[in-house]
This record gives structure tokens, sequence and C-alpha cells, in this order.
């Protein structure tokens, strides 16, 4: 009798083990699982924020040069350049205020002011040249991205009011910059102070 209860009793301990050796496997498993659907949506995550990431990136505007002149009478053939480190080219020719190469800096707060209004402006949505062979002040702005540039010139007579009104903003703004002279040849995103100093 005693026998048969020791039996029954060890059947009883072992199925309790079997049962939680089954419920202990069964619990990894589970876990195993959720793990690589976490894993899987962090993964994916991951992916769509790098794209999302350079997809802002490649908005970002990291420098905007601008130049004017170029037309048969006595048009100023002047060209500015700003970046993102927040520093100012100015290349002055034929009938400008200031001959020759300066450099200078702008602050923070007028780099984002400027970025701003640029963004406000959309520069994708208009063409790249409004030339009809007028002679009138010849305009050029070019806005460079981290992977793209985006050049808008014409005569001033065929651009757009709303360019003319950028255009005339931006140099505004740099005309306060203070400026100082330099020897170096500095180069520029616009093409017409190129021409300039072919002439000369």
């Amino acid at each position: 009798m005693k026998k048969g209860k020791e039996l029954l009793s060890n059947y009883n301990s072992y199925y309790i083990i079997s049962i939680l050796v089954i419920l202990f496997i069964i619990s990894c498993r589970t876990k195993t699982d959720d793990n690589k659907k976490i894993n899987q949506t962090n993964g994916n995550n991951i992916v769509k924020n790098n794209k999302d990431t350079n997809k802002l990136k490649n908005n970002f505007i990291i420098k905007i040069a601008f130049a004017k002149g170029g037309c048969e009478g006595t048009c100023p053939m002047e060209s500015y350049q700003i970046d993102s480190s927040l520093n100012v080219f100015y290349y002055g020719g034929i009938y400008a205020r200031k001959k020759g190469f300066y450099v200078g800096r702008i602050d923070k707060e007028t780099w984002d002011l400027i970025v701003q209004k640029v963004d406000s402006f959309s520069p994708n949505r208009l063409q790249d040249k409004y030339n009809k062979g007028y002679d009138d002040l010849s305009m050029q702005i070019v806005f460079c991205y981290y992977n793209k540039k985006k050049s808008i010139e014409g005569q001033s007579h065929e651009l757009p009011q709303d360019f003319k009104e950028l255009f005339y903003w931006l140099d505004s703004k740099l005309r306060k910059v203070k400026l100082t002279n330099t020897n170096k040849i500095l180069d520029f995103e616009t093409t017409y102070q190129h021409s300039d100093r072919n002439k000369r």
C-alpha cells in the first residue's frame, strides 16, 4: 500500500514538473517572438527615420549666392555669397560701390531670418532662366542645398516680382555687413562676376 502511494506521489511530482517545464519553454518562445517583432519594428523605424532625416537634410539650405549687373549701361556688377557657417563673400566689379574681393560675417539670427525668407519663397517652383534678350539689369540667385542647387537668373524685366523682391531684400541685408578687403580670389556659385572679370 505504501509503495502504491509513493509511486502515485512520484508520478504527481513528475507530472507537475513536466507541466512547469512546458510552460517555461512556451514563455521563452513567446518572449523570443516578441523580441523579434520589436527588433523588426525598431529596424523599420530606424530606416524610416534615416529616410526622413535625409529628406530634411536635402532641404536644408547651406549657401545662397546672388549677383547683378551685365547691362549695356552702368549697372553695377556685384556678387554676394553667404553660407551656414555665417561667412559672407563679396565681389565688386565694374560700376560697383566696392572693387575687388571682400569677406565678412553675419550673426546666426540674420542667417536664420534669411533661411526662413527663402523657405517661404520656395525657389523650386520657378524656372531656371528668364532671358528674352532685353538690355536690362541681369540678376541671379543660386540656392545651394546638401545635394542639389537651384539657380534662377534673367533680366529684371522678365523675372517674377517676388524674385526681385527677395533679391533686393537680400541685397539690403548684406549691405549692412562690415566687409574687409582680401587679396584672395573667392569662388562664387553665381556666374555674372566671371564675365565681368573676363572683360577687365
